[in-house]
């Protein structure tokens, strides 16, 4: 049935193009009113290595859609006058904002130093420190998963790595969880949420805040695993988000502060020129 309609569709393509052609568009293969669809106009529906059979069935549905188109546009032309139909002032008014908006984006590209140093952010993010809350709590943390079934003395020597505090000796849990392929989560100089955590170890903690000024090492078994979990450090929510995290926000905001003085410092230099070529002239009255 459906290729019956489609048949139906092209052909009626075929008539239509029949009636009218343009030098420039070709044949025409729609006519609603006054207005046509030509071959030309369908080029961009199709694209290479596409089936005659899906070809066929965006070639209808576009000209379906191009159809009711024009009919509600026919309609609602009859139907407004022509001070409801006049959008030359929206129309000049958005060009204007698309070529002022264009010029403005080429000269940013081509003039704005888009390098941020460490030493400027590390001077804004002094300055405006308490405008970075943290909305969550963040930890730096380490883990590793050990089988249950472990020689027991594979488990206690994780164990007594995992609960060191000297952050050197992740040296050796690397090499011993290499060497027994155990997972793990050994970045112990970066911050995460710790809902992140949580979310890969099946710890059970009803108030994060206690448990982490508690807890800098725990060991527990789950699901034929047992897990050991150290904290390096920790901040709770409403603190001051460390600068690592921030950095990227302070590097964007740096940037869109260039970018505006960069802007308006070209507004006044090409508004300087017209005053002294005597482009402006204001008439009185």
């Amino acid at each position: 049935m459906r290729n019956l309609v489609l048949i139906f569709a092209l052909c009626l393509v075929l008539i239509t193009s029949c009636n009218r052609t343009d030098p420039e568009k070709g044949v025409a293969v729609a006519r609603v009113y006054d207005s046509y669809l030509y071959e030309s106009d369908l080029v961009a529906v199709t694209y290479p290595g596409i089936t005659k059979y899906d070809s066929l069935v965006r070639v209808n549905a576009f000209i379906n859609n191009w159809i009711r188109q024009q009919v509600l546009l026919n309609q609602a032309k009859k139907n407004l006058d022509l001070s409801q139909r006049d959008f030359s002032k929206q129309l000049e008014e958005y060009e204007n904002s698309l070529i002022t908006f264009t010029y403005e984006t080429e000269l940013i590209n081509q003039n704005l130093d888009t390098i941020i140093t460490e030493e400027e952010i590390q001077q804004y993010y002094s300055e405006h420190e308490f405008d970075f809350e943290l909305h969550h709590n963040i930890v730096k943390a380490v883990f590793v998963a050990v089988p249950s079934d472990f020689d027991a003395d594979v488990v206690k020597r994780f164990s007594k790595e995992m609960g060191r505090k000297d952050t050197v000796v992740l040296d050796t849990v690397s090499a011993m969880v290499e060497r027994y392929a155990v997972p793990n989560y050994l970045d112990v100089d970066s911050w995460i949420r710790f809902d992140d955590l949580l979310e890969r170890v099946p710890l059970e903690v009803f108030n994060q805040e206690s448990f982490l000024k508690k807890n800098v090492f725990v060991s527990f078994e789950h699901d034929s695993f047992i897990y050991m979990v150290r904290f390096c450090d920790f901040l709770v929510k409403e603190s001051v988000s460390p600068i690592e995290i921030e950095k990227d926000k302070i590097r964007s905001i740096l940037l869109n502060k260039r970018r505006k003085e960069l802007l308006k410092k070209m507004s006044n230099d090409i508004y300087e020129k017209a005053v002294r070529d005597k482009a402006i002239e204001l008439f009185n009255k």
